[in-house]
């Protein structure tokens, strides 16, 4: 494909009249996009708007269906709809989809997947936790902030927009804005397991699997973190989930008090993550407190021992401190990917 080797002066000589194959027509509104953006030329939200335009009306919503395409159908209604071909579309949503599926050039899949987040943005307001695009500023900002046309399927973008991020994983499967992309999807659609491994596989390749964690690591991203701690709570993981609070920039004590309060009818190694992965000292005392009020006394005991540790000393040196804090952020990462990833 032509595309992929980036010959866009090629489909730029093609004619992009109506008889011209839809692919093709698309392949130059793609082509015509990338030339603008490689050459910064001032025509770039124009070309980008014309793209937005043809792929809207791919996804737009039909308005009914008709009689002779359900009469007689073994297919489901649902399947109809999401290939019912829109009468001012540039070409059918499994044709392009299929398109998709050929390109293998990252830099085109960056745009599309971009298109495609945009797209769901504005179609499908239900969903109240955003997706984010992929890195890529340049792009973001070039396509239109509204709808000018009919009203788009906003379940066809879901799944235009599923199968592209999936895609996208196969040609590589450990870039970090599409696992971005990937895990917020499952997260706006309250799939918190699969949404959890995402996040986690961003953090696992950027510190070769958690063994060189950063200072500031393995995740600066705060929105990121929230969305693990909600993870975890949906998942009843409550004690990971107060782990993960000491990662925010400032301690979330609210969420992890919250959390040692579910985790006692449950079994989660709250022991465990006692003695060696909380370093925060006033959340180790509120276990501690937690299950004496419980009359917990078993855990209790952990929650007191956990705090005597020398290493968590308030007289020790700040880089006793930070070492402290690294490793115990190691063994912690390393068993949420021995629980989540293997």
């Amino acid at each position: 494909m032509l595309l992929n080797l980036e010959d866009f002066a090629f489909f730029m000589t093609l004619n992009t009249s109506i008889s011209s194959p839809p692919c093709v027509r698309y392949a130059i509104l793609l082509s015509a996009l990338c030339v603008a953006l490689h050459e910064r030329a001032n025509d770039a939200r124009r070309a980008a708007r014309d793209m937005w335009s043809a792929t809207i009306t791919i996804f737009a919503a039909p308005t009914s269906l008709a009689p002779s395409s359900a009469r007689g159908q073994k297919k489901p209604t649902s399947e109809i709809i999401r290939n019912l071909l829109p009468p001012s579309a540039i070409l059918p949503r499994p044709a392009f989809i299929d398109f998709i599926k050929l390109l293998k050039n990252t830099s085109l899949l960056q745009i599309m997947v971009s298109l495609l987040v945009h797209v769901h943005r504005l179609s499908r307001t239900d969903i109240l936790s955003d997706i984010t695009s992929p890195n890529s500023s340049n792009i973001n900002g070039a396509w239109p902030t509204n709808f000018d046309g009919p009203p788009t399927s906003g379940p066809c973008v879901t799944l235009a927009l599923r199968e592209t991020i999936t895609h996208c994983l196969v040609i590589n499967q450990k870039d970090r804005s599409w696992l971005r992309t990937q895990g917020d999807i499952h997260y706006a659609f309250d799939n918190f397991g699969p949404a959890l491994t995402c996040y986690l596989l961003i953090a696992a390749h950027e510190t070769n699997y958690f063994t060189s964690i950063p200072d500031s690591g393995p995740i600066e991203d705060e929105q990121i973190v929230r969305r693990m701690i909600k993870c975890c709570m949906q998942t009843k993981c409550f004690t990971q989930a107060a782990v993960l609070c000491q990662l925010t920039k400032d301690v979330d004590y609210p969420t992890a008090f919250k959390a040692l309060q579910c985790n006692r009818d449950l079994v989660d190694a709250s022991d465990l993550h006692y003695l060696e992965h909380i370093w925060n000292i006033e959340i180790l005392e509120h276990a501690a407190y937690e299950h004496k009020e419980a009359g917990e006394s078993a855990k209790k005991s952990i929650a007191i021992s956990a705090l005597s540790r020398p290493e968590l000393n308030h007289s020790n040196s700040p880089a006793v401190g930070a070492r402290t804090r690294k490793f115990r952020k190691e063994r912690f990462f390393q068993a949420l990917a021995r629980q989540y990833l293997c």
